[in-house]
């Protein structure tokens, strides 16, 4: 007998308002048809359940099956769609970062979600605004790779780059080589901004950073000023990191993403497939790889 028979629709939306994302994942590999029923509370007139709901299918997707998301991602879609009218700013965003989970539907969506992203942009809440930030950063990355529209990335990383809170600032660091080469007078108007990034990311670093332990940090900070031997450095730390947590996909993410700015796009392309074989649903790696320059 599947969960879902012995799960009632109390039960389940209990654990939604809740937040119990880990529980009901762990209920969603058990059980894929509960991941279903999920999206009957992004209707819910309670607008908390509607935004925790979308967190976990945001999650759920990397639960399910490959063969059943793609049974059902044709009713996903317009359910998702539809919330991108939604009255609560906050459910709006968690929309918009959920649709790039669906690639396949993103070019003819990608005019709605600039709109809409830098809409919330001009929010109250600093979440929405952040959550915001984050899907505009990922659609320049949609932008560098599928469609190799530099000029529209690089505008919406100076939109990015422009903003008065510095964890959305700092959305804006990754030029693409390409950008760099095609627009070199905007990209170093930039230099000021980058530079302020750079600093407040050192303060922190020397303030409450232990580095053996999160060399994502490294990473960043290295970036943020281009400096190669901070990169180097970050390469090691991650490598010994990977020694211990193999199958730790946002730590491959951090090493690939070095290795592209490198400029070892080869070593770049191993790693974004490497994240592939550990979750071949991962729609990050497959962006990532779609952007890179091979």
């Amino acid at each position: 007998m599947g969960l879902m028979k012995i799960m009632t629709y109390e039960k389940l939306k209990s654990l939604v308002k809740d937040e119990e994302i880990n529980e009901i994942c762990s209920l969603i590999e058990k059980d894929n048809d509960i991941f279903f029923k999920i999206m009957d509370f992004l209707g819910d007139e309670d607008f908390k359940i509607r935004e925790n709901a979308l967190m976990v299918i945001y999650d759920g997707i990397y639960s399910i099956s490959w063969k059943y998301l793609q049974e059902i991602e044709h009713l996903i879609l317009p359910r998702i769609l539809n919330l991108f009218n939604d009255p609560i700013a906050s459910v709006r965003a968690e929309a918009i970062s959920l649709i790039f989970c669906l690639p396949e539907h993103l070019d003819e969506n990608l005019p709605q979600i600039l709109k809409i992203s830098y809409e919330l942009l001009e929010e109250d809440s600093i979440q929405t605004q952040r959550s915001a930030a984050s899907s505009l950063g990922t659609a320049a990355f949609w932008f560098l790779g599928t469609k190799r529209d530099y000029k529209k990335a690089l505008e919406i990383r100076l939109k990015l780059a422009r903003n008065r809170d510095k964890v959305i600032r700092s959305k804006a660091i990754y030029f693409n080589q390409n950008i760099r080469n095609k627009f070199p007078e905007e990209v170093k108007k930039m230099e000021p901004v980058l530079k302020e990034i750079a600093e407040n990311t050192i303060k922190l670093l020397k303030m409450d950073l232990d580095m053996s332990k999160d060399p994502i940090r490294w990473y960043k900070s290295g970036m943020e000023i281009n400096n190669r031997k901070k990169f180097f450095k970050a390469l090691n730390l991650i490598q010994k990191k990977l020694k211990v947590q193999p199958k730790h996909k946002d730590v491959w993410y951090e090493l690939g993403k070095i290795y592209d700015e490198l400029g070892d796009k080869p070593k770049a392309t191993e790693i974004y497939k490497k994240i592939l074989k550990i979750d071949p649903k991962d729609p990050l790696a497959t962006l990532f790889l779609s952007y890179s320059d091979i």
